[in-house]
């Protein structure tokens, strides 16, 4: 076991050769820490029975290597080897000063646990060595151990105390954990450490102590056991696609020997890392269960995970009066649920299904001689005249309109925020008073200034018309022959006059108005 550190820099990797065996050497690399604790079995196939030397360096993150530290090794032959040999003693000494090592006997043990004070006063402030070896119940020394140490000045304190310590498991010292102390010379210490997130199995746990003046004691190592004790636990990656959504799971449970995946969408899965493949949007409940062989204990974890597809979907309610334009250039007329599919930003179909109301007016209108009734109820009215450019009709805004004169008329209609103009309606019947003709006669303009045309809707051989005044004086007298209107320019005067038509016995009475 060596333990080697950089003040400066961190250690990425080792090299070790026995004897001169350079070209030989092994090189392993390690994740950058300050110290490293090497604790593993080095086969010796090759080399010689007696005494041998291994050579070990490590080397930092700038390139530079540590001195080498060498060490040697009694090399027994197999029939030598006793694997239930137990230690019976240790012997540690300071540099190269073995005449003066010290030897202590222990308890007969496969392993011995040294937690000792070794006085340092006879030695010079700088760098030293630590050599240690311990001997087995068959008479045999191990190999030497060597360990750096640097001797500061010494610091007259009156009472130096425990401030803090620090604990961290195997190589791992940047996930140390610190811990002040209520400061005293002597401590007990009987803390409670989280082991949930070490994996099963053997470990060591290291441990420093802080004083006063903010030195750091000799690192305390010691082998602990850790038992099975699943916690699921895992971390997804995502690739959205137009049509899926890919997603790969790391698994990063402690303790786990057996594993059990639920996507939520009824698709399952037992290998450590798999990758799932989602095609419809969604927020999954993703669990993942770890089991232990040993003890039979599991552990789950639950993960809502959101889908989106590149290909998108949305829901729209619209409005429209007489005819609809979708997102995509189709035009509707009638009301529904429509579907419109245009690009979206990524390039994918993004699929639209609109709640589509689509709004007419009923432009129909009902007419009983010069009065015209608008068949839509409940909206707003306005009047208008065909024959003055479609001109609003001042105060004619009901839902019923009566003329009075002929012509051409039609109504604008606004219900529900729609608005619509029905065709134009023709009154011809205003002034009629008699007539026994067996066709529709008309007059217009009436009133009129002078000039007035009479339709009589069909050809007649001959005609007889005159006006008469309002005290029954005939006042005009003309005839016709085969015609089916006339036109008169009247110079008489404003008033109301009566237009009477003879042909055979067929007589019509119509009012007539000078303005």
């Amino acid at each position: 076991m060596i333990n080697n550190s950089y003040s400066q820099s961190s250690i990425i990797g080792y090299q070790y050769w026995f004897n001169n065996d350079y070209a030989n050497k092994i090189t392993t690399s390690v994740s950058a820490t300050p110290q490293i604790l090497i604790n593993q079995k080095i086969s010796t196939t090759g080399l010689i029975k007696g005494i041998n030397v291994i050579n070990f360096r490590s080397f930092d993150s700038v390139g530079k290597f540590s001195s080498v530290l060498s060490h040697f090794f009694y090399k027994t032959s197999v029939s030598e080897s006793n694997i239930n040999s137990k230690i019976v003693a240790y012997e540690y000494w300071i540099d190269n000063d073995y005449s003066n090592a010290v030897t202590i006997n222990s308890p007969i043990q496969q392993h011995v646990n040294i937690n000792k004070l070794i006085s340092m006063k006879h030695i010079v402030n700088g760098i030293h060595f630590l050599k240690i070896r311990f001997k087995d119940s068959n008479n045999l020394w191990s190999s030497v151990l060597s360990y750096f140490f640097y001797k500061t000045p010494e610091q007259i304190i009156s009472q130096n105390i425990i401030t803090d310590y620090r604990y961290w498991f195997d190589n791992d010292f940047n996930n140390a954990q610190y811990i002040s102390l209520t400061p005293n010379q002597h401590i007990n210490l009987n803390d409670k450490l989280d082991l949930k997130h070490l994996k099963k199995g053997s470990h060591i746990i290291n441990f420093q102590f802080k004083d006063t003046i903010g030195k750091w004691s000799a690192i305390i190592s010691d082998s602990i056991e850790k038992t099975s004790l699943p916690i699921a636990d895992f971390s997804y990656t995502a690739i959205s696609t137009c049509d899926s959504t890919i997603i790969s799971f790391t698994d990063k449970s402690i303790d786990g020997d057996k594993y059990l995946w639920d996507f939520g969408d009824g698709n399952t899965d037992s290998v450590a890392h798999p990758t799932h493949i989602f095609y419809t949007p969604n927020i999954y409940q993703v669990s993942l269960t770890v089991s232990d062989t040993t003890l039979k204990k599991d552990s789950t974890i639950i993960v809502q995970i959101p889908i989106n597809l590149l290909k998108t979907f949305s829901n729209i309610s619209d409005t429209a009066c007489f005819s609809y334009t979708a997102p995509d250039g189709q035009i509707y007329n009638t009301s529904g649920i429509k579907t419109a599919v245009i690009q979206n930003a990524a390039g994918c179909d993004s699929t639209i299904t609109i709640n589509l109301l689509v709004k007419k007016v009923n432009t129909l209108v009902s007419q009983f001689g010069a009065t015209l009734s608008a068949m839509s109820s409940g909206a707003i009215y306005q009047w208008l005249d065909c024959n003055n450019g479609y001109s609003e009709i001042m105060g004619e805004t009901n839902q019923s309109f009566t003329a009075s004169r002929n012509g051409n008329y039609a109504v604008e209609i606004n219900q529900d925020g729609c608005i619509d103009s029905s065709a134009c309606y023709k009154v011809s019947t205003l002034g009629l008073i008699k007539n026994t003709f067996e066709n529709e006669i008309s007059i217009y303009p009436n009133p009129t200034k002078g000039l007035i045309n009479v339709n009589l809707g069909t050809i007649f051989t001959e005609l007889n018309v005159e006006i008469i005044d309002m005290n029954g004086k005939s006042i005009f007298l003309t005839s016709y022959n085969h015609t089916d209107r006339f036109e008169l320019n009247l110079n008489i005067p404003s008033g109301v006059y009566l237009l009477n038509i003879y042909s055979g016995n067929k007589k019509a009475i119509l009012r007539l108005i000078k303005d």
